[in-house]
């Protein structure tokens, strides 16, 4: 038995999340792999076992995707592990699942025999075998997530008015980035948003910025990073405005809480200040609305060595 590391790309508009769930065509089931493993279990007793097994929902999802292409070319039924649960709708540049397998394709094979059994939606960037142990989820040591929004246009130092409203269907580039990016019919102002996020680098009790249903036994975080700036889409002659965001763990929705608040701050609707006093009030029913999951990517997922240079393929 070899312990298999994969790199994951995919677009997660057609998914209901990563997370496999009950009952999905195609997927491995416990029954099928012997019950429960200790990975699938250690997910179960941290998220609640019911959601832990998608129970409630139906759809198809990223996991249960790719265990079905590794049936197709192994004839075994596994049970994968992700290193992020991602939402519905939300995207990954560099998702990282870990299987166990008795097959006797070389780790760094899997990667193109799975993509000749995967959709064109999901792709394997990479894969090895990993050391003996390896988690992909517990093992991570950060994740990196970022958050694309393209506004009418971008300002600096003026507050954007309402007045800047453009009517429905004015904003280029809708049908291209429909699902992939936020489309935002006002101006950002973007030197406002990075003012505004100042306050969250660092360890802080997150809670208002954690959508209920989080079943984590602590809302303290520490985020190493937060930048927002500008990004270019050149074939489209647009601009964008990014949100990137590197911490050791993220509460349930916290990317999309921080991105709702600073997109107040952007679109002038709250002032600079409001970002740190929700912080400090540590009060969910305080914030703003969730911002949706179109816009947001699991960029990078951070491990120590020496599965640090097996994902990023540096070897």
């Amino acid at each position: 038995m070899r312990r298999i590391g994969l790199v994951l790309e995919y677009v997660g508009t057609e998914y209901q999340g990563f997370q496999v769930q009950a009952g999905e065509a195609g997927a491995a089931t416990d029954e099928a792999i012997g019950g429960p493993g200790p990975e699938t279990a250690r997910a179960a007793q941290s998220s609640g076992a019911g959601r832990a097994m998608g129970i409630g929902r139906t759809g198809r999802t990223v996991q249960g995707t790719v265990e079905a292409a590794i049936a197709r070319i192994t004839g075994e039924q596994c049970r994968i592990t992700g290193a992020g649960r991602t939402d519905a709708g939300v995207h990954a540049l560099g998702q990282v699942a870990s299987f166990d397998t008795c097959s006797r394709i070389p780790g760094d094979r899997f990667a193109p025999a799975l993509n000749t059994a995967l959709p064109p939606d999901v792709r394997v960037l990479r894969s090895f075998q990993a050391p003996d142990g390896f988690n992909a989820r517990y093992d991570a040591i950060a994740k990196v997530y970022r958050y694309i929004i393209v506004p009418s246009r971008i300002v600096g130092g003026a507050r954007p008015g309402p007045e800047a409203q453009l009517d429905p269907g004015a904003q280029p580039g809708g049908a291209i980035l429909a699902g992939r990016a936020l489309l935002v019919r006002r101006p950002l102002d973007m030197q406002a948003m990075a003012q505004a996020s100042g306050c969250l680098v660092g360890q802080h009790d997150f809670r208002a910025f954690a959508s209920t249903g989080s079943s984590a036994k602590t809302s303290v975080r520490t985020i190493r990073r937060l930048e927002v700036g500008p990004i270019r889409f050149e074939i489209l002659g647009l601009d964008a405005v990014a949100v990137e965001i590197e911490a050791d763990g993220f509460l349930y929705k916290m990317v999309r809480t921080i991105v709702g608040a600073l997109l107040g701050v952007g679109t002038g609707r709250a002032d600079v200040g409001s970002v740190e006093t929700l912080l400090a009030s540590g009060d969910r029913s305080k914030g703003p609305a969730t911002a949706p999951p179109d816009g947001l990517y699991l960029v990078r997922v951070i491990y120590p060595e020496p599965v640090a240079t097996l994902v990023s393929g540096a070897m």
